[in-house]
């Protein structure tokens, strides 16, 4: 495959409760690997219990606490086990079973607060639409989504959400708060048109992960999509997830490279241009809308290698529409990507997207070319 290397700009950006019952959990707590993992269970176990509207709509309930609220996209709220389990088993269309599937919460965001933990998933909302000819399953259509905010408290049953709330898609946003940054300068491009080239073996050891990686791993594919959607503090919630030299490349149409989170920061909010003219605009406001949902990251397949670890994940890209706009699901790809782990946590050193049919880039280490990464295994 040829490689057509485009400019790297590197930019420099101006700087712009109620207490329940619960054990106290302060601001500097640290979550276990154990809490993220439990956390996530109750907010899959809210999906399987809406769907199925299993034990009565209880099942549902249960993931809330005994006073637990539920505040829908029109304001309405649902309060208590009661309301809440009535909320669930409602079925106007006799379609909720064991086997029925409609609401999908995915890269869930997991971050500690002063009374338990606050949680953000993107959520769609599907219907099944007709049944496929001679198929046993259904076509379906996307019909609604957004975001499930959920506030956490860990109570004697174990973590339960005490609040949630769905925003959908568009939902409009009065005022931003400001984002502190000691980011400051004038913004300075440095053009390098060298084109990346092929990491070298390491000749580091293998890591033994624990669960504490494993959950930072996730974690920080989790938060990808909400910084790449929303281009939040000027990008750099992004782009801070790259460790400073971090690379993206997009090899999908043309090879496009971003290096260095300045360079990518400006990149992700928009003010960054790699069309076939490269431009920039350190002025822009953005083009990003931080109730957007659109990068789902799902299958995230984690394998250890020398220095760091190898990820193959699915990218499900789709476009709810906001005020009647039709929804649209496009073409998914691959991200091959090599994470280290620094001071800061598992960083990306190399993100590759790559879609249907592209070739895999010179720059991809050798040790994702074995399909399977059966090798890494080899020398523990």
């Amino acid at each position: 495959m040829k490689w057509n290397a485009l400019s790297v700009l590197i930019v420099s950006l101006l700087t712009l409760p109620t207490v329940h019952a619960q054990q106290k959990v302060t601001s500097e707590s640290l979550l276990t690997p154990l809490d993220y993992y439990q956390i996530q269970q109750q907010i899959s176990r809210a999906s399987h219990g809406f769907d199925s509207a299993a034990d009565n709509g209880n099942l549902y309930a249960r993931a809330f606490t005994s006073d637990g609220v539920f505040v829908d996209a029109g304001g309405k709220t649902y309060q208590g086990r009661e309301q809440l389990a009535e909320f669930a088993r409602h079925d106007p269309g006799s379609k909720k079973g064991p086997t029925y599937v409609s609401q999908f919460a995915v890269s869930t965001m997991i971050d500690p607060s002063p009374t338990g933990a606050l949680a953000k998933s993107y959520v769609m909302m599907t219907t099944q639409v007709s049944q496929l000819p001679g198929l046993s399953y259904f076509q379906g259509t996307v019909t609604d989504g957004g975001q499930f905010w959920d506030e956490f408290v860990k109570t004697p049953e174990g973590w339960r959400i005490r609040k949630r709330t769905f925003y959908r898609v568009g939902t409009p946003v009065s005022a931003l708060a400001p984002v502190p940054s000691n980011r400051n300068g004038q913004g300075v491009a440095v053009v390098n048109p060298a084109v990346p080239t092929r990491p070298t073996a390491s000749k580091e050891p293998v890591p033994v992960l624990t669960a504490e990686d494993y959950a930072q791993i996730e974690q920080l594919y989790a938060r990808y999509g909400y910084g790449v959607d929303s281009g939040a503090d000027r990008g750099y919630f992004w782009a801070n997830m790259f460790t400073p030299d971090g690379l993206h490349i997009n090899a999908s149409n043309r090879v496009e490279f971003v290096r260095g989170r300045e360079a990518l920061a400006t990149f992700v909010y928009g003010a960054l241009n790699l069309g076939d003219v490269v431009t920039l605009d350190t002025r822009s406001p953005g083009k990003k809308n931080p109730k957007q949902i659109s990068h789902h990251n799902t299958n995230v397949m984690i394998e250890p290698v020398p220095g760091g670890v190898n990820v193959k994940d699915y990218l499900m890209y789709v476009a709810i529409g906001a005020d009647g706009q039709p929804n649209q699901l496009y073409s998914g790809g691959i991200y091959f990507d090599f994470l280290v782990k620094t001071s800061e946590g598992w960083r990306f050193k190399h993100k590759n997207v790559l879609f249907l049919g592209v070739p895999l880039p010179p720059s991809l280490p050798d040790s994702f070319k074995s399909g399977t990464l059966a090798s890494s295994h080899s020398s523990r």
